[in-house]
C-alpha cells in the first residue's frame, strides 16, 4: 500500500462592507461567512468527497479527505477551493446572529458587503496560518529503522526526534521549489518563502507559537499499533500546482528513505532553525551555504541533489506515482543548477509572485515592505477566480499537474480512500435524515461506534453493510 497523504488549509477572510464602520476580521468573519453559504459554524461540516469545513482561530478551515497519491491529493485541493470560491462568489450580505454582546435579546444585524477568501500564511491583519500537510508513517519500518520496540506505542515521539538528521536538512531547504513567496517588512526584502521565518524550533508540540519545524503532535487518526501522522507545519501556502506536487510528492519520498534505508548519509544542520531562516533569504538558492553538525557546509541546492540522489537509488522499488514525482524532482534540480530561480515563472510560487512584484510595484519606486507589495501578494493568494495566480496561470503557461476532469469528479466523489467509506455515510445518512456521528477514523449511530483504523481502506462495503443493517431494523 502506498502511502496516504493530506492538507489543511487555514484560510484567511476579509469582509468587505458596502458602507465604512463595519469591517470584520478573519475570527469574526468566519461564523457569518459559513452560515451565507448554509454551512453550520462551530460544527464540523462534511462534504459530498469526504472532507471538513469548520471554523479555527484563524478563521475557516478546510481539512482535506485524505488521498492516496500527489496527483489526487492535488485535485482535491484544487476542487475544495473552487467549490469554496464558487459558493462564496455569490455572498452580498453577512448575517451578524448577536451585534451586541451585552443585549442576547437584540435583532440580527444584516451587513451588505463581499467577502474574499485567501490561501495564505500571513493575513491582512498581520495574523499567521498555515498549510499543513500530514502524511501517513508506517510504525514497524520506522522502529526496525531506529531499533526501537514495535510493540511499545508510546515511542512514537522517540521516532520523531530520531528522525530530525534525516528529515530537517530536507524540509529546510524544500523553499528552493516549495516557497510561496514572502516579505520582510522590516528589510523591505523579499523572501522565498512566507512561513519560514516564523519557526522558531527545530521540534515540538505547538502549531500556533513556538512552533517547530518537525511537530511532535501525536495524533494517528488510525491503527496506533501500525501507523504514526507526520504533521508538518513548516511549509507555505502553495497556490501553484507544480510547487504542491514536489512539495508533498517528494516530501513522501523522502520518508521512505528513511523508513526503508537506515544507513543513509546524515545531513544533520548545526543549527535548522536559523539556516531556514537564512535560506528564505537566499533568493538563488546556491549563495548561502548552510553549516552541518560535522562542519561541511552546502547551499540549498546542493542538499536537495543530495537527497535526489540518495532517492535514485532505491527507484527501482517505487510505484509509477512515485516514479514519476522522482523524475520530475531530478528534472527540475538540473534546470535549477542551469538558471535563476526566480526565472522559472511557470515552475514556483516565490517566481511567479516575485514578477509580479517587480512590475506593479518595485517599477514604481516602492520597496517589498511597502503597503502596496502587501496588497499583492495577498491578492496573489485570493482564491476566487479574479485572484491573481488564478488569473495568471493560463496566460504565463504555469504547470498544471491535474486536469479539469479530475477536479470537477472531486467535488461530488471521494478520493479513493478511508474516504470514500466516510463520504458514503454523510451522503446516506442526510439523504435518510438520519444523524450518523462521523470523524476522520471512525463512525458512530446508536451509541455503537465503527472503527476505521486504516486510512488506505476504502472501508465502502462495511459501510454499506451498516447501513443495510440500520434500514433492515426501522422495517
Amino acid at each position: 500500500m502506498g502511502r496516504v497523504m493530506s492538507l489543511e488549509n487555514e484560510l484567511c477572510l476579509h469582509f468587505i462592507p458596502d458602507e465604512p464602520g463595519s469591517h470584520l476580521g478573519s475570527r469574526s468573519a468566519a461564523g457569518p461567512v459559513l452560515q451565507s453559504i448554509g454551512l453550520r459554524p462551530n460544527m464540523s461540516n462534511w462534504t459530498a468527497n469526504g472532507s471538513k469545513i469548520y471554523t479555527d482561530v484563524s478563521g475557516i478551515e478546510v481539512a482535506n479527505a485524505e488521498c492516496a497519491t500527489p496527483e489526487e491529493l492535488l485535485a482535491l485541493d484544487r476542487a475544495n477551493m473552487e467549490w469554496l470560491a464558487k459558493r462564496l462568489a455569490g455572498v452580498d450580505r453577512l448575517v451578524l446572529s448577536r451585534p451586541n454582546i451585552e443585549d442576547p435579546d437584540a435583532r440580527p444585524k444584516v451587513v451588505a458587503g463581499r467577502v474574499r477568501v485567501y490561501k495564505t500564511n500571513v493575513s491582512q491583519e498581520g495574523m499567521t496560518v498555515g498549510t499543513h500537510e500530514n502524511y501517513q508513517l508506517f510504525r514497524h519500518r520506522l522502529c526496525r529503522t531506529f531499533n526501537l520496540p514495535v510493540e511499545e506505542t508510546d515511542m512514537n515521539e522517540s521516532i520523531l526526534y530520531r528522525m530530525i538528521p534525516t528529515l530537517t536538512p530536507y524540509l529546510v531547504t524544500r523553499q528552493v521549489f516549495a516557497g510561496a513567496g514572502g516579505l520582510d517588512f522590516d528589510q523591505g526584502t523579499y523572501l522565498l518563502s512566507q512561513r519560514a521565518m516564523h519557526m522558531q524550533n527545530v521540534i515540538g508540540p505547538q502549531t500556533l507559537s513556538e512552533r517547530g519545524i518537525i511537530n511532535t503532535r501525536d495524533e494517528p487518526l488510525g491503527d496506533p499499533g501500525k501507523y504514526m501522522r507526520l504533521h508538518i507545519i513548516c511549509g507555505d501556502a502553495n497556490m501553484s500546482e507544480f510547487a504542491t506536487y514536489l512539495k508533498t510528492g517528494v516530501t513522501s519520498l523522502v520518508l521512505k528513505l528513511i523508513e526503508e534505508a537506515p544507513n543513509m548519509p546524515r545531513l544533520a544542520l548545526a543549527d535548522p532553525v536559523r539556516e531556514m531562516h537564512d535560506v528564505a533569504r537566499d533568493l538563488t538558492g546556491k549563495t548561502h551555504r548552510l553549516q552541518l553538525q560535522d562542519g561541511r557546509r552546502y547551499c540549498a541546492l546542493d542538499i536537495q541533489q543530495m537527497y535526489r540522489d540518495m532517492i535514485g537509488k532505491v527507484v527501482g522499488h517505487l510505484s509509477s506515482a512515485d516514479r514519476h514525482v522522482f523524475e520530475t524532482y531530478s528534472s527540475v534540480i538540473d534546470l535549477m543548477r542551469e538558471n535563476d530561480i526566480l526565472d522559472m515563472h511557470e515552475y514556483f510560487d516565490f517566481a511567479l509572485k516575485h514578477k509580479l512584484l517587480q512590475e506593479i510595484v518595485i517599477s514604481k519606486g516602492k520597496d517589498y515592505g511597502s503597503r502596496e507589495a502587501a496588497a499583492v501578494a495577498l491578492k496573489y493568494h485570493w482564491i476566487d477566480e479574479q485572484g491573481l495566480f488564478n488569473r495568471l496561470e493560463k496566460k504565463v503557461n504555469h504547470r498544471r499537474i491535474t486536469t479539469d476532469q479530475h477536479v470537477d469528479w472531486l467535488k461530488q466523489h471521494a478520493p479513493n480512500t478511508r474516504a470514500a467509506g466516510r463520504a458514503l455515510l454523510i451522503q446516506e445518512s442526510r439523504r435518510d435524515r438520519v444523524n450518523i456521528n462521523v470523524d476522520w477514523h471512525r463512525f458512530s449511530y446508536d451509541g455503537t461506534s465503527f472503527p476505521m483504523p486504516d486510512p488506505g481502506n476504502t472501508y465502502l462495503s462495511e459501510a454499506r453493510r451498516f447501513l443495510e443493517m440500520r434500514r433492515g431494523s426501522f422495517k
